[in-house]
């Protein structure tokens, strides 16, 4: 929550970031959207497993815990698009932090 409330506050300031600060957004966006996106492929393959186990048990339990990562998973992209849509990428000024903000929101 913290780290998440930084981003935002830095963000928000309407101020260009600088080469280190852009670099460590969207790195720390990559490794948290990776980790999630690793855990869901991970889920989906032990779901298919336990399906085939005809255990409904720990199927129900492999569906509800992959939508728990999903649903994590979705509001952390929506935060780093609202941040790059509403923030961002209107107040880059120079073409390469508008190139670098384009590509992390298509990333």
């Amino acid at each position: 929550w913290y780290q998440r409330r930084v981003r935002e506050e830095v963000t928000k300031a309407n101020t260009e970031l600088s080469q280190e600060v852009k670099n460590l957004l969207s790195e720390a966006y990559k490794n948290v959207v990776g980790a999630r996106r690793s855990s869901r492929r991970v889920l989906s393959s032990l779901e298919t497993k336990v399906m085939n186990q005809n255990d409904d048990k720990k199927v129900a339990l492999a569906k509800e815990y992959k939508a728990k990562v999903e649903k994590e998973l979705t509001v952390l992209c929506e935060t780093v698009l609202n941040l790059l849509n509403e923030y961002l990428i209107p107040n880059a000024k120079k073409t390469k932090n508008q190139i670098f903000y384009l590509k992390m929101k298509g990333d």
